[in-house]
């Protein structure tokens, strides 16, 4: 650790530690990330050209710039954490155990205080930012580190561990529905809504991972195919990516995620939802959903 670790972030540096970030992201995994970093640019743009409009009556983008940021630091944030657990990043220095350096993390964000790491930092800066907006962020953080203490544990297992559904459910629930859609929620100001009337659209975005991440997910060692699937699809071997079953696995969660989608879609007329925040659902996660799992159904 160094003095330049816990010196508080402010805007141009947390800036040039995010766009540093993205560089790498791009570098390594384009595929994965190139969608998400479009889209968050597009965001950015909409926000300042929303903040400008917001004296003269569109109040949704009142701050917005200053939102955006927010999320932006808190994705980045997290986004190291989650390749630390799953092995991509070395753990850092001072930690015997990945499950030792969540539940620190998970300390601090419950309870902030001088940051030590980049991780941190970026959190910290997020959190202030939230304080000024009077949002308090920490809670869907503190979902989404605890969803990824299950990967750390699952990873730790000497042979390869295969969850139950329910575990899946639990764990899913924390990560993809009431910590990352009840944040965007939240930093979007919807009060009308809560996460759980997003809860199909979280569901059938989890089922577009864990298709288009199983063969990285499988090299980390974190199966996400559930026992319940095994036994329905009569897989022999969860690490034969290549086999007919595996395939069929794929086949029946894509047309499960699509029907997901389409009754999301029909809810989704009755929510009283900004006009933007359904924008934002269908760019940031319905409309790459439904493309990629039609996608996989087309190449059968």
């Amino acid at each position: 650790m160094t003095f330049a670790d816990t010196v508080p972030l402010d805007h141009t540096g947390a800036a040039e530690l995010i766009r540093q970030n993205y560089a790498y992201m791009l570098s390594t995994r384009p595929e994965k990330y190139e969608g998400w970093i479009n889209n968050i640019e597009r965001f950015k743009a909409y926000a300042r050209i929303g903040s400008w409009a917001a004296p003269l009556g569109l109040r949704y983008f009142k701050d917005a710039p200053a939102r955006v940021d927010m999320i932006e630091a808190i994705y980045i944030a997290l986004r190291l954490v989650d390749d630390i657990v799953d092995g991509d990043s070395p753990l850092p220095r001072g930690w015997d155990s990945v499950a030792s350096y969540l539940n620190n993390l998970i300390a601090f964000v419950r309870r902030p205080s001088v940051p030590l790491n980049e991780v941190e930092r970026l959190l910290a800066y997020a959190f202030g930012l939230g304080r000024a907006l009077n949002m308090d962020l920490r809670r869907p953080v503190m979902d989404i580190i605890g969803s990824l203490r299950f990967d750390a544990m699952r990873r730790r297992q000497r042979k390869l561990y295969i969850p139950r559904q329910v575990e899946f459910d639990k764990h899913f629930y924390l990560l993809d529905i009431r910590g990352t859609i009840g944040g965007c929620l939240m930093v979007m100001r919807e009060t009308r809504v809560t996460y759980r009337d997003l809860e199909l659209l979280g569901k059938a975005v989890r089922m577009q991972y864990d298709i288009r991440d199983l063969v990285e997910d499988m090299q980390a060692r974190l199966c996400n195919i559930s026992v319940e699937d095994v036994w329905r699809f009569h897989i022999r071997d969860v690490r034969d990516l290549a086999s007919p079953r595996i395939h069929e696995w794929r086949l029946a969660k894509a047309e499960e995620g699509l029907g997901l989608l389409r009754e999301f879609k029909i809810k989704k007329r009755r929510l009283p939802l900004h006009l933007f925040t359904r924008k934002v659902l269908d760019y940031a996660y319905e409309r790459p959903a439904e493309e990629f799992l039609r996608g996989v159904l087309s190449s059968n």
